[in-house]
């Protein structure tokens, strides 16, 4: 579903998705899309022309989330929160990122796609696995982030345990993923 105040853009990216031959849904009003998700119809994508009126394409994810319970506005970046998933990109840096998150990070994913060839993230809300061995089965890892809500960070007392943590050493298997879910 896309949704554009703007006439040409809905007509641009009509007649871009017809030379793929894939059917898009648009309108020019949000509040189409508000209702059909409060009327239980589900959608692969949503994109949300932000600078739209009366409401902006933020406003309309907050609306969303208002119209379905369950509806999270951080899986609009990345579809549905789960343990790990996997980004390969064509930046071609010869960089790897180990990104260990919460949802709050799915929106700032698209910002890092050109900067590596490959992104891993993880999420210990959805699955446990010691951090020394994603990093044992991905050797070509260059960059740890970690990411969180800040109030759930702060919150986080054990987190201080990722700072001694170093590639094939005894302290990444006894850190304890459930530091993350504290």
């Amino acid at each position: 579903m896309v949704v554009s105040d703007k006439l040409q853009t809905l007509k641009d990216i009509n007649t871009l998705a017809s030379k793929y031959d894939i059917e898009l849904l648009t309108t020019m009003h949000s509040s189409d899309i508000i209702e059909r998700v409060k009327d239980g119809e589900s959608f692969d994508l949503i994109l949300l022309e932000d600078d739209m009126k009366p409401i902006s394409g933020f406003g309309t994810l907050g609306k969303l989330q208002e119209a379905k319970e369950g509806f999270n506005r951080y899986n609009v970046f990345l579809s549905k929160n789960t343990f790990q998933i996997e980004i390969t990109t064509k930046a071609k840096t010869g960089k790897t990122l180990l990104l260990i998150k919460d949802s709050f990070a799915n929106c700032f994913v698209p910002f890092l796609t050109e900067n590596y060839d490959r992104i891993i993230l993880i999420d210990y809300r959805y699955g446990k696995l010691p951090i020394g061995q994603i990093l044992d089965k991905y050797e070509d890892i260059t960059d740890v982030l970690v990411m969180f809500n800040t109030e759930k960070f702060m919150q986080n007392t054990k987190l201080a345990g990722l700072a001694n943590a170093e590639k094939k050493k005894q302290t990444l298997e006894e850190f304890n993923p459930d530091d993350f879910l504290e």
